[in-house]
């Protein structure tokens, strides 16, 4: 492992140091804390392995997203991070007493001529933040969040900038302890609801008559075509058909909207392979199809953790039944197989789509924290900023966004083409 500046034989998944942070200011606080907030254990892995029996007991009893999870992580640096220059820093803060309290699954990574902090996941995780303990913001302010974070920053492998974006504002009910840096809007919202007793129940909530009485008018047309199923996966022959329309029906979108081809980059499609195959039956992974007359219209790929199903990747055939809204007919049946399995909240994650607004009644502030660290950093940080923020003003003001999106989608067909 590369560890810049520091000495190459240095093994970090057994380097540590005990921090001993200053005394909250407000003494009745301190009064009630025990040394669970005092004394606090740095560790720094720089391998999967090392860390996985902590990783995967904290996160049962941890605050925290899917994303965070080891199965999740380890799945993607396998397959993605593996193959990228990257070396893992993955920061354990133990209390006094062993017990874990927050876990950073970090990474420092080489952009160019620029070594980057980031989180691991990258790409493919919506929600990038640390694991929790339950009770970590009764015991760490921001005064005291910034003192370890300095420690934390000193353990790790020499970086020029500090690029952490995608945050979530709260994890769980805590708020993120990040936001004590210094940060900035991440260009998106997050977007989710609760879900009703019964699909009928929160489709009534949600919709006025007339847009149900439509909808369901749609559906009885994609009947006429032909025998309507929902399925969802449960075969190793479901996961390679169904992800393979679910590609295939994505890259089509990507190349429309002129982003980025997901399924394009190194390893990310073992990588979904891969998961599916792994979490399939335990509920992790979410594979779903509407199929008409025996051919899938719409397919879906998320996640279920928890009490949280996360709409993560929807997608539909661009064909003569678009007009009657496969992929609205499939989402229903997602909220239905959701309230039928006790799931609380249908997640929609990142993104400003407009069809969110007609389902989602809460938000989920994101932000980034970007940061330059020596002066080659500012090389990287002020173009990235620069253009972060140009996209957040063409989010704000609605005139803008067809020439901006013409303008992407020029330059991504020119770039195809080259």
């Amino acid at each position: 492992m590369n560890l810049e500046n520091g000495d190459p034989d240095e093994d970090l998944s057994r380097s540590a140091v005990v921090l001993t942070l200053p005394a909250n200011e407000d003494t009745s606080v301190a009064s009630r804390e025990t040394t669970r907030g005092q004394d606090l254990k740095i560790t720094v892995f720089d391998s999967f392995d090392a860390v996985q029996s902590v990783w995967t007991e904290f996160e049962k009893q941890a605050d925290g997203f899917a994303f965070q999870t080891f199965a999740w992580l380890k799945s993607w640096h396998e397959f993605v991070g593996a193959k990228s220059n990257l070396a893992l820093c993955i920061a354990l803060i133990e209390s006094a007493d062993g017990a874990p309290v927050m876990l950073l699954p970090l990474a420092v990574e080489r952009r160019a001529f620029v070594s980057c902090l980031v989180w691991l996941g990258g790409g493919v995780s919506d929600y990038r933040a640390p694991l929790l303990a339950k009770d970590f913001s009764s015991f760490m302010d921001r005064h005291r969040f910034r003192a370890l974070w300095r420690e934390i920053r000193d353990r790790l492998p020499r970086h020029d900038a500090v690029i952490l974006d995608s945050q979530p504002e709260l994890i769980g009910t805590q708020r993120n302890p990040l936001l004590a840096l210094a940060h900035t809007p991440h260009v998106t919202k997050a977007y989710f609801t609760e879900l009703g007793p019964t699909l009928d129940a929160f489709l009534q909530a949600k919709r006025n008559t007339h847009w149900l009485r439509d909808e369901r008018r749609k559906e009885r047309r994609l009947r006429e075509k032909g025998a309507l199923v929902y399925r969802v996966a449960n075969s190793a022959e479901d996961i390679d058909r169904m992800l393979s329309e679910m590609m295939t029906q994505k890259s089509r979108s990507y190349h429309e909207l002129g982003v980025r081809d997901l399924f394009s980059e190194p390893g990310h499609r073992e990588f979904f392979y891969h998961l599916s195959r792994r979490c399939l039956q335990d509920g992790f992974v979410h594979l779903s199809a509407l199929i008409v007359n025996g051919e899938m219209k719409a397919t879906h790929w998320g996640l279920v953790y928890r009490d949280r199903f996360y709409c993560l990747l929807p997608s539909y055939a661009r064909d003569e039944l678009t007009r009657y809204s496969p992929g609205n007919v499939l989402l229903r049946r997602m909220f239905e197989w959701s309230i039928a399995r006790g799931v609380k909240i249908f997640d929609f994650t990142i993104g400003d789509e407009p069809y969110k607004d007609g389902w989602c009644d809460q938000e989920l502030k994101m932000f980034d924290c970007i940061k330059a660290t020596h002066l080659l950093g500012w090389f990287y940080v002020v173009p990235l900023s620069l253009g972060r923020a140009a996209k957040r003003m063409v989010l704000r003001f609605p005139r803008l966004r067809a020439p901006a999106h013409n303008v992407r989608v020029w330059f991504f067909r020119w770039r195809w083409r080259r």
